[in-house]
């Protein structure tokens, strides 16, 4: 079974710093990322990521360790494509927390 590790920072999705929710956790040598409640800039509306959601699950695979640093020394590992390998998309908190955990489970 792989190591969990729970990380407080973002783990995916450039503007990811005008989401209000986030889980971000390592799995071995995948990051599972979740993310959502996106308002743009100081935007007081909710707006979608994605296709018709509002919050999102993407799963990246990381480089071995000993293929390079983990640039923010923190622990979340250094992507080796950015391109996703699994993911999922949810309309409320409550089911992105239960999808975020699914797939944890999945990847451990």
């Amino acid at each position: 079974m792989s190591q969990r590790v729970e990380l407080g920072c973002m783990g995916h999705l450039s503007v990811s710093a005008d989401c209000r929710w986030s889980r971000h956790t390592r799995v071995g040598d995948h990051r599972i990322s979740s993310v959502g409640n996106y308002y743009p800039g100081h935007s007081t509306e909710r707006v979608t990521i994605g296709r018709d959601r509002y919050f999102q699950t993407m799963v990246f695979p990381l480089k071995p360790d000993a293929e390079g640093e983990d640039a923010e020394d923190c622990g979340c590992g250094v992507v080796a494509d950015w391109c996703e390998i699994d993911s999922d998309g949810y309309q409320t908190a409550g089911e992105a927390q239960a999808g975020h955990e699914k797939m944890v489970e999945k990847y451990m």
